[in-house]
């Protein structure tokens, strides 16, 4: 809907590393405080490249999550 806005940080009160954080915005308030997308996305490692699809279907790539590689992709639901 464009009101949120996930971006890949190494921003203070993370996890480590790199994490994921969103902004909401609003008509009287603008975009929010970032937060932290929390420990069930974020690892001690790096998460990058957050994408929402049309669906509502979360991806991003993790190189602390368990995977077969370095940085693996992963999905969720976020509706």
């Amino acid at each position: 809907d464009g009101k949120t806005l996930y971006f890949s940080s190494n921003r203070r009160g993370g996890q480590g590393g790199l994490d994921i954080w969103f902004s909401t915005y609003t008509d009287s308030a603008g975009w929010s405080k970032p937060e932290n997308m929390g420990p069930s996305i974020n690892t001690p490692g790096n998460e990058v490249f957050p994408y929402v699809r049309w669906d509502g279907q979360f991806f991003f790539a993790s190189d602390g999550h368990p995977g077969y590689g370095l940085l693996d992709l992963f999905t969720l639901n976020v509706d």
